[in-house]
Protein backbone atom coordinates (compact mmCIF):
# COMPACT_ATOMS: atom_id res chain seq x y z
CA UNK A 1 0.00 0.00 0.00
CA UNK A 2 1.08 3.88 -0.74
CA UNK A 3 2.86 5.40 2.29
CA UNK A 4 0.63 8.18 3.71
CA UNK A 5 2.48 10.87 1.79
CA UNK A 6 1.29 9.04 -1.09
CA UNK A 7 -2.16 9.06 -0.08
CA UNK A 8 -2.33 12.64 1.28
CA UNK A 9 -1.17 13.48 -2.58
CA UNK A 10 -4.00 11.78 -4.40
CA UNK A 11 -6.80 13.41 -5.91
CA UNK A 12 -9.42 11.06 -3.69
CA UNK A 13 -12.37 13.18 -5.38
CA UNK A 14 -11.64 12.56 -8.92
CA UNK A 15 -10.91 8.48 -8.01
CA UNK A 16 -14.94 8.75 -6.50
CA UNK A 17 -15.70 10.21 -9.68
CA UNK A 18 -13.91 7.65 -11.35
CA UNK A 19 -15.62 4.63 -9.43
CA UNK A 20 -19.04 5.78 -9.14
CA UNK A 21 -18.60 6.11 -12.84
CA UNK A 22 -17.91 2.36 -12.76
CA UNK A 23 -21.23 1.36 -10.70
CA UNK A 24 -23.65 3.83 -13.02
CA UNK A 25 -22.62 1.40 -16.08
CA UNK A 26 -24.73 -1.39 -15.32
CA UNK A 27 -27.67 -2.42 -13.18
CA UNK A 28 -27.42 -1.03 -9.52
CA UNK A 29 -29.56 0.46 -6.74
CA UNK A 30 -28.83 3.11 -4.13
CA UNK A 31 -29.44 1.60 -0.46
CA UNK A 32 -28.17 2.65 2.52
CA UNK A 33 -28.65 6.05 4.35
CA UNK A 34 -29.22 8.07 1.25
CA UNK A 35 -32.21 5.75 -0.04
CA UNK A 36 -33.64 6.07 3.77
CA UNK A 37 -34.01 9.42 2.99
CA UNK A 38 -36.50 9.09 0.86
CA UNK A 39 -39.00 7.73 3.09
CA UNK A 40 -37.65 9.09 6.94
CA UNK A 41 -35.57 12.16 7.82
CA UNK A 42 -32.43 10.91 9.51
CA UNK A 43 -28.82 11.24 9.61
CA UNK A 44 -27.14 13.57 6.77
CA UNK A 45 -24.93 11.23 5.06
CA UNK A 46 -22.08 11.76 2.26
CA UNK A 47 -21.77 7.72 2.07
CA UNK A 48 -23.00 6.14 -0.94
CA UNK A 49 -23.91 2.64 -0.90
CA UNK A 50 -24.51 0.44 -3.99
CA UNK A 51 -26.28 -2.57 -4.53
CA UNK A 52 -25.11 -3.83 -7.78
CA UNK A 53 -24.42 -7.07 -9.99
CA UNK A 54 -21.63 -9.38 -9.89
CA UNK A 55 -20.23 -7.98 -13.21
CA UNK A 56 -19.67 -4.25 -11.41
CA UNK A 57 -18.63 -5.92 -8.50
CA UNK A 58 -15.65 -7.41 -10.21
CA UNK A 59 -15.11 -4.40 -12.61
CA UNK A 60 -14.97 -2.40 -8.64
CA UNK A 61 -12.90 -4.48 -7.57
CA UNK A 62 -10.08 -4.72 -10.18
CA UNK A 63 -10.33 -0.57 -9.85
CA UNK A 64 -9.48 -0.72 -6.61
CA UNK A 65 -6.62 -3.17 -6.91
CA UNK A 66 -5.29 -1.23 -9.81
CA UNK A 67 -5.72 2.23 -8.41
CA UNK A 68 -4.55 0.90 -4.97
CA UNK A 69 -7.40 2.07 -2.94
CA UNK A 70 -7.73 1.18 0.61
CA UNK A 71 -10.51 -0.92 1.03
CA UNK A 72 -12.54 -3.38 4.08
CA UNK A 73 -14.28 -6.60 2.36
CA UNK A 74 -15.60 -9.66 4.74
CA UNK A 75 -14.14 -13.14 3.76
CA UNK A 76 -16.76 -13.80 0.80
CA UNK A 77 -16.14 -10.39 -0.54
CA UNK A 78 -20.02 -9.58 -0.34
CA UNK A 79 -19.12 -5.65 0.18
CA UNK A 80 -16.51 -3.04 -0.51
CA UNK A 81 -16.27 -0.77 1.90
CA UNK A 82 -14.36 2.22 0.55
CA UNK A 83 -14.11 4.64 3.47
CA UNK A 84 -11.74 7.12 2.21
CA UNK A 85 -14.02 7.72 -1.00
CA UNK A 86 -17.70 7.34 1.10
CA UNK A 87 -18.43 4.86 -1.16
CA UNK A 88 -19.67 1.34 -0.69
CA UNK A 89 -20.31 -1.59 -2.89
CA UNK A 90 -22.70 -4.56 -2.17
CA UNK A 91 -22.68 -7.50 -4.25
CA UNK A 92 -26.29 -8.07 -4.87
CA UNK A 93 -25.04 -12.08 -5.18
CA UNK A 94 -24.05 -12.55 -1.82
CA UNK A 95 -27.37 -13.09 -0.47
CA UNK A 96 -30.82 -14.60 -2.44
CA UNK A 97 -32.98 -11.21 -0.84
CA UNK A 98 -30.81 -8.60 -2.61
CA UNK A 99 -30.56 -10.45 -5.75
CA UNK A 100 -34.21 -10.79 -5.91
CA UNK A 101 -34.37 -6.86 -4.93
CA UNK A 102 -31.71 -5.71 -7.50
CA UNK A 103 -33.59 -7.66 -10.55
CA UNK A 104 -37.00 -6.32 -9.77
CA UNK A 105 -35.83 -2.59 -8.78
CA UNK A 106 -32.18 -2.36 -10.02
CA UNK A 107 -31.75 -0.32 -13.33
CA UNK A 108 -28.89 0.24 -15.76
CA UNK A 109 -30.15 3.28 -16.96
CA UNK A 110 -30.03 5.23 -13.81
CA UNK A 111 -29.88 5.20 -10.53
CA UNK A 112 -32.77 3.98 -8.62
CA UNK A 113 -34.30 4.06 -4.76
CA UNK A 114 -35.54 0.97 -3.32
CA UNK A 115 -38.99 0.90 -2.24
CA UNK A 116 -39.80 1.37 1.47
CA UNK A 117 -40.74 -2.82 1.75
CA UNK A 118 -37.40 -3.68 -0.62
CA UNK A 119 -35.53 -0.78 1.49
CA UNK A 120 -36.54 -2.68 4.52
CA UNK A 121 -35.84 -6.56 3.67
CA UNK A 122 -32.56 -5.27 2.40
CA UNK A 123 -32.47 -3.78 6.16
CA UNK A 124 -33.34 -7.29 7.94
CA UNK A 125 -31.14 -9.08 5.74
CA UNK A 126 -28.16 -7.08 7.07
CA UNK A 127 -29.62 -7.07 10.54
CA UNK A 128 -29.48 -10.71 11.14
CA UNK A 129 -25.92 -11.09 8.87
CA UNK A 130 -23.62 -12.89 11.09
CA UNK A 131 -21.07 -10.91 9.68
CA UNK A 132 -22.51 -7.50 10.07
CA UNK A 133 -20.48 -5.47 13.00
CA UNK A 134 -22.66 -5.06 16.09
CA UNK A 135 -22.69 -0.71 16.17
CA UNK A 136 -24.37 -0.88 12.30
CA UNK A 137 -26.60 -3.37 13.70
CA UNK A 138 -28.14 -0.59 15.51
CA UNK A 139 -29.13 1.54 13.04
CA UNK A 140 -30.06 -1.43 11.34
CA UNK A 141 -32.53 -2.07 13.86
CA UNK A 142 -33.56 1.76 13.82
CA UNK A 143 -34.18 1.95 9.82
CA UNK A 144 -36.03 -1.28 9.92
CA UNK A 145 -38.48 0.40 12.10
CA UNK A 146 -38.79 3.33 10.61
CA UNK A 147 -39.34 1.75 7.37
CA UNK A 148 -41.93 -0.20 9.11
CA UNK A 149 -43.69 2.61 10.37
CA UNK A 150 -43.70 4.62 7.08
CA UNK A 151 -47.43 5.13 5.72
CA UNK A 152 -46.88 3.43 2.23
CA UNK A 153 -44.98 0.22 3.87
CA UNK A 154 -47.04 -3.02 3.07
CA UNK A 155 -46.53 -5.86 5.10
CA UNK A 156 -47.51 -8.53 2.23
CA UNK A 157 -45.20 -6.41 0.04
CA UNK A 158 -42.27 -6.96 2.25
CA UNK A 159 -43.02 -10.48 3.00
CA UNK A 160 -43.03 -11.20 -0.28
CA UNK A 161 -39.14 -10.09 -0.39
CA UNK A 162 -38.60 -13.37 2.30
CA UNK A 163 -40.61 -16.16 1.18
CA UNK A 164 -38.94 -18.68 -0.21
CA UNK A 165 -35.79 -16.64 0.58
CA UNK A 166 -35.56 -16.89 4.34
CA UNK A 167 -36.13 -19.67 6.51
CA UNK A 168 -39.53 -19.71 7.69
CA UNK A 169 -38.77 -18.63 11.00
CA UNK A 170 -36.33 -15.50 10.06
CA UNK A 171 -39.61 -14.63 8.01
CA UNK A 172 -42.55 -14.81 10.66
CA UNK A 173 -39.67 -13.18 13.31
CA UNK A 174 -39.39 -10.11 10.64
CA UNK A 175 -42.97 -10.15 10.42
CA UNK A 176 -43.37 -10.50 14.29
CA UNK A 177 -41.17 -7.12 14.53
CA UNK A 178 -43.28 -5.49 12.02
CA UNK A 179 -45.94 -5.79 13.73
CA UNK A 180 -44.65 -4.79 16.64
CA UNK A 181 -44.84 -7.92 18.75
CA UNK A 182 -40.96 -8.82 18.57
CA UNK A 183 -38.27 -6.39 19.67
CA UNK A 184 -35.18 -8.10 20.90
CA UNK A 185 -32.27 -9.38 18.81
CA UNK A 186 -32.93 -11.97 15.79
CA UNK A 187 -30.25 -14.84 15.43
CA UNK A 188 -28.07 -14.46 12.52
CA UNK A 189 -29.55 -16.02 9.68
CA UNK A 190 -27.58 -19.30 8.37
Amino acid sequence: MANREDDNARDWESLRRRLLSLVTKGKRLMVGATAMQQYVEIRPTADLDYLVDDRIFANVEAFLGTEKIPYAADKQKSAFVVRILNVDVIRASSHPVLEAVLKVEGSAKYTTMPSPEALAALKYVALVSPTRPTRKKRQDRLDFGLLAQHPDFSLATFRRWLDGRLSPAKVEAAVRIVRGEQIHSVAPDS
